[in-house]
């Protein structure tokens, strides 16, 4: 905790270090008690992220605003990778670690791509779908922050990897805003 604090105090237009931040995660939780902090953190805090927004809106599908995400997705995380997977009628949208990263961060990169950019896909046809929202870890006794967080999206704890599940037809749909020529 105190180097991390040291480190915002001595040097705060600085990129906070990775380890630096989950440490200060970790202490978060700790002090807290509240192992859902990055979900809370999800629903209050935006990554000022503009001009990659703006790559991926005018994108021509939804496919390549993904994988404009996942190509500068290290600006903003140097610990994280993510990855489009088709798999017959399923995509998904994958979070993987590129070094151990703790429950807090990972809950943080799924939540806050689900609630800023998640309407891209489901917006590129208005019609609902099933989402689903992949966690490592247990169920908790207590969803009340998931259920916040992701409404009606369907939960699945202990599985396989953190991820965004949805119909694999929306990825290549056209997004609304697409501009190829600029994209370029």
């Amino acid at each position: 905790g105190w180097v991390a604090r040291s480190l915002l105090q001595s040097r705060p237009d600085d990129r906070l270090p990775l380890q630096a931040a989950l440490a200060m995660l970790d202490d978060a939780v700790a002090i807290s008690g509240h192992p859902d902090i990055g979900l809370h953190a999800a629903l209050r805090y935006s990554i000022d992220a503009h001009l990659l927004k703006y790559a991926a809106v005018s994108s021509p599908t939804v496919r390549e605003s993904l994988e404009t995400i996942a190509r500068y997705i290290m600006a903003f995380n140097d610990g994280l990778e993510i990855v489009v997977r088709v798999e017959g009628a399923r995509a998904r949208l994958e979070f993987r670690e590129r070094v151990k990263m703790n429950r807090a961060a990972l809950d943080f990169a799924v939540a806050a791509f689900y609630l800023r950019r998640m309407h891209w896909i489901v917006s590129s046809s208005g019609e609902p779908m099933r989402v689903e929202a992949w966690f490592r870890y247990p169920e908790p006794k207590d969803r009340h922050v998931h259920a916040e967080v992701f409404g009606a999206v369907h939960l699945r704890f202990d599985a396989p990897l953190y991820a965004l599940v949805f119909p694999a037809e929306r990825v290549d749909r056209p997004m609304d805003r697409s501009d190829p020529v600029l994209h370029k």
